[in-house]
């Protein structure tokens, strides 16, 4: 069975086959992933923050809110010894990579919760203004619908089918006059030999109390152009804040950790005394009330000893945390050079 026509509509094979093109090229023309409209809003959010950082120069060029691939560690010296004034602790630093400072606010701004949350501040912001000055762009709609009706010619019955096809803008003028023009036809006709009219309208709409003049109607604009340089300053602001934060917590881990190197000098010190008070004891040149002393000594430094270790383990782990956003169990200890 072969079908050289359309009887509904009127139409050649091939003339079928321009149509279906056709209407899948409209379908995949109207439709846009949600990926596209992400990276449209990346490059107007990108080109905004590129103008108004001219007025924030401590703002930066690099600003991005993408996803960060996970940290690697390769390139980063390793600890190749234990530090025996940590004690059994020290195994947590025999192989962990040695971060700086710098390498610390690197981590930070990539991985610090907080910190992400600003960014993504700064940027809706700037998504805000781009949904405002969208308000006074020209707004172009398209729109269609398949219709049919029966039409008897003499005896016999027959029927016409339609695709009315709308195409118009919209615009808000800055002055608060809305502009709106359409432009209607039958789309079907351009493939069959009927012809219909086409239909031009144009409207505009000027309010004349509630919402008219120029300032009211720009209102909206003015602020989100307002908030995104509120949200630069305020960004710059909380970065330098955010540096020093994390600079004075890295410095108190290291002092931490040399906390507990002197409390293991101590102790090592107190045990000398303690085991010299023992052999004079034992010669009679010690009284047993001494000879406790010394080890009442060696006991509350090594109980002190212990409390510094464990603190210098806890606020390594916080600031891993805390500080930096990543898990406690992150293979990296300072280094300890920075001190110097």
């Amino acid at each position: 069975m072969s079908c050289a026509r359309w009887p509904r509509f009127g139409l050649q094979s091939g003339q079928t086959a321009v149509l279906l093109i056709l209407a899948a090229g409209l379908l995949l023309l109207s439709g846009c992933s949600s990926q596209r409209y992400r990276q449209a809003a990346d490059r107007q959010v990108a080109a905004i923050l590129a103008e108004k950082s001219r007025e924030v120069p401590e703002f930066g060029a690099n600003f991005s809110i993408k996803m960060l691939p996970v940290e690697t560690w390769e390139g980063l010296p390793q600890m190749e010894s234990v530090a025996n004034f940590l004690g059994e602790a020290g195994t947590i630093e025999l192989g962990a990579y040695q971060i700086s400072l710098r390498k610390a606010l690197e981590l930070g701004t990539k991985h610090n919760r907080n910190y992400q949350t600003r960014k993504e501040t700064v940027y809706l912001s700037a998504l805000n203004l781009t949904a405002a000055r969208y308000d006074f762009a020209p707004i172009f709609s398209a729109s269609g619908r398949y219709n049919e009706k029966a039409v008897r010619e003499g005896v016999d019955k027959t029927t016409e089918s339609g695709l009315p096809l709308t195409v118009g803008f919209n615009q808000l003028l800055r002055g608060g006059a809305r502009l709106a023009a359409d432009f209607t036809t039958d789309f079907l006709q351009f493939f069959t030999q009927r012809r219909s009219p086409s239909r031009v309208t144009a409207s505009v709409m000027q309010p004349l109390l509630r919402g008219r003049g120029y300032l009211v109607t720009m209102e909206n604009l003015t602020q989100a152009e307002r908030n995104v340089m509120y949200s630069l300053r305020d960004f710059v602001r909380f970065r330098q804040e955010f540096t020093v934060q994390v600079a004075a917590a890295y410095y108190r881990v290291l002092l931490n950790r040399e906390f507990a190197r002197n409390a293991f000098l101590g102790l090592e010190s107190f045990r000398r005394n303690a085991e010299e008070g023992r052999a004079m004891f034992v010669e009679g040149r010690r009284s047993r009330s001494q000879l406790g002393q010394l080890e009442q000594a060696e006991l509350s430094a090594e109980s002190q000893w212990i409390d510094t270790v464990r603190n210098y383990k806890q606020s390594l782990d916080d600031f891993k945390v805390r500080q930096l956003g990543l898990s406690a169990a992150a293979p990296f200890v300072f280094d300890p050079q920075e001190v110097e």
